[in-house]
């Protein structure tokens, strides 16, 4: 009995043997088998990379800010609210805006009443002009006329008829006369040197920039509001009414989507990110589920940067302290619209082929 057990046990082992040996032989003939052999050089079959994203614009989701810093007072729409461009999203107080616009107002009008007095200064300075001709020449009439008077007493001082003080008086008379007519003639020179375009031209600045002022003003009062852009959907809205914004925000007031289409954002980790090319099919779905609806695209276009994941956020099953090349994948028209954000799976289709 005991010998029986022992013939069996050895048939098994002897067995067991054989058919180790008879694998590991197969196996060497398959490395061996030659460049000859049919199963050299054959092109692969097409191959699958899935990688994560989510759902974007081009031009990404617009966070919207005012310019100016302030108090809301109303917000003018709700979240989800579809838009068109211009539509008010929400207010800032604005009475001091208001007021400069007054302000810029009333020096408007009183730059512009001066440059209507300064279009009367051709007409007045050629006034002026004739006037001091005139004077003038009455100047010289009576510097002539104390002249005359002089030889007169002159000639009566030679027959003793004058004395000495009134021909002295008579010749003082005469050089004051002369020097009133040398002034008189310096303010005719004066009144030649002055240009009443350059006034008038001075005066006409004046207004241009007052209505600047004015403009400026008027921009502030449209800055106390904030505005779509473009046509879209109101996605977020992180203020209130009573909110204080400064000048240097932490963060949007108003997240803004426009519309346009909706692409993947996908991104690959650098180890794969060399099958990927622009053309290649890609199938996008959900990724919180396995057999939800499936969208289809193509890779629109491939980054040329490879960089970290734009998520700020701890996405589970990511790591997100790797380095990724990030593709756009544009979806095929005509399919059920995806949600901005939205976290997807992406399965992009490669080619490969297989050498020798």
């Amino acid at each position: 009995m005991t010998t029986c057990r022992r013939f069996l046990s050895r048939f098994r082992f002897l067995c067991l043997g054989l058919l180790v040996a008879s694998v590991a032989c197969a196996g060497c003939g398959l490395k061996l088998s030659g460049p000859g052999s049919a199963e050299a050089a054959t092109p692969a079959a097409d191959q699958s990379l899935v990688c994560f994203g989510h759902v974007d614009l081009e031009q990404g989701v617009a966070a919207l800010y005012p310019l100016l810093p302030g108090r809301v007072t109303k917000v003018e729409v709700r979240e989800t609210e579809a838009v068109r461009a211009g539509t008010v999203l929400l207010r800032l107080d604005d009475q001091l805006a208001r007021l400069r616009v007054k302000q810029a107002e009333a020096s408007l009008e009183a730059a512009r009443l001066k440059f209507d007095e300064a279009q009367k200064l051709p007409d007045q300075q050629q006034a002026r002009l004739v006037q001091q001709r005139a004077a003038i020449e009455a100047a010289q009439q009576r510097s002539t006329g104390a002249g005359h008077v002089l030889t007169r007493k002159r000639a009566l001082e030679t027959i003793q008829q004058v004395n000495r003080e009134e021909v002295a008086a008579a010749e003082a008379a005469v050089a004051e006369l002369q020097a009133s007519e040398r002034a008189e003639r310096a303010k005719l020179r004066e009144l030649e040197l002055y240009d009443a375009s350059v006034a008038v031209k001075r005066a006409k600045v004046e207004v241009d920039i007052r209505q600047a002022e004015l403009e400026q003003a008027a921009r502030g009062v449209r800055d106390c509001l904030v505005t779509a852009p473009v046509d879209g959907t109101v996605l977020r809205i992180l203020v209130s009414p009573g909110d204080v914004l400064g000048a240097q925000p932490k963060q949007a007031a108003v997240l803004f989507c426009p519309d346009g289409q909706r692409i993947i954002r996908a991104e690959v980790e650098q180890e794969f990110a060399r099958d990927v090319a622009v053309g290649q099919a890609a199938a996008v779905q959900d990724d919180t589920t396995a057999d939800g609806p499936i969208w289809h695209g193509r890779v629109l276009r491939v980054s040329d940067w490879y960089t970290h994941r734009r998520s700020i956020l701890q996405e589970p099953l990511q790591l997100n302290d790797v380095r990724t090349l990030e593709c756009l994948v544009a979806l095929d028209p005509g399919q059920q619209s995806l949600r901005i954000g939205q976290r997807v799976r992406v399965t992009i289709t490669t080619v490969a082929t297989k050498s020798s």
